[in-house]
């Protein structure tokens, strides 16, 4: 909970085995319900009990110590939710409307960031403050509703923000806004850091 935001993260830790590599579509679907379903499910639970309880309470375990959190709903705040996947399902977890057409994540949930561990540390990394951040979440939330935008990787939209492309004009018919390769300035930068090259510019928004 930050100032005027409270952010509810669930993390789930379930892989994909070879099988599901491979494409075997009913163990491939029935993981993605154990990981993207479940960690959507959790966060929209969390959500429910603060609005359906006067003074909601969550206990938390802090220095070997069983802490308290009260929420103090004389307050307005805006809950931002965050579930966070172990496994790369880049493709996968980005195209919303693709999972819920498919049955894997019910359409009550779906106000949800569903984000990889491995592209979190990126917005960890890159994101310069909690302002932009909930910036990122507003537009990228945008994009669940709408059918003109094409897309394939999170880090995409986080190039496609760090370039002022939000937000995006009103949706037209038979137009469609392709997302790609955005991510090809980030994926430089952290192929340059990886083999040590000094000197190297982080990518940052565009002010």
């Amino acid at each position: 909970m930050v100032k005027d935001t409270i952010y509810i993260i669930e993390v789930k830790a379930g892989e994909l085995n070879k099988k599901h590599r491979r494409g075997a579509i009913k163990g491939l679907k029935d993981r993605l319900k154990d990981t993207v379903n479940e960690g959507s499910y959790q966060c929209y639970r969390a959500e429910k009990f603060i609005e359906d309880n006067e003074s909601p309470a969550f206990r938390y375990i802090a220095n070997s110590k069983l802490n308290t959190l009260i929420i103090d709903k004389s307050h307005k705040y805006k809950i931002i939710k965050i579930s966070v996947m172990y496994e790369h399902l880049s493709t996968v977890s980005v195209n919303l409307k693709y999972l819920i057409e498919s049955g894997v994540l019910s359409s009550v949930y779906k106000w949800t960031w569903i984000v990889s561990l491995y592209d979190l540390m990126i917005f960890s990394d890159l994101i310069e403050n909690e302002n932009d951040f909930k910036d990122y979440i507003e537009n990228r939330f945008g994009l669940y509703e709408r059918n003109d935008v094409e897309f394939q990787d999170e880090i995409d939209i986080l190039g496609f923000f760090f370039e002022n492309k939000f937000p995006l004009s009103i949706e037209k018919e038979n137009e469609k806004i392709h997302i790609h390769s955005y991510r090809d300035d980030i994926e430089n930068y952290y192929t340059k850091k990886d083999v040590g090259m000094s000197g190297i510019t982080k990518p940052i928004k565009r002010r």
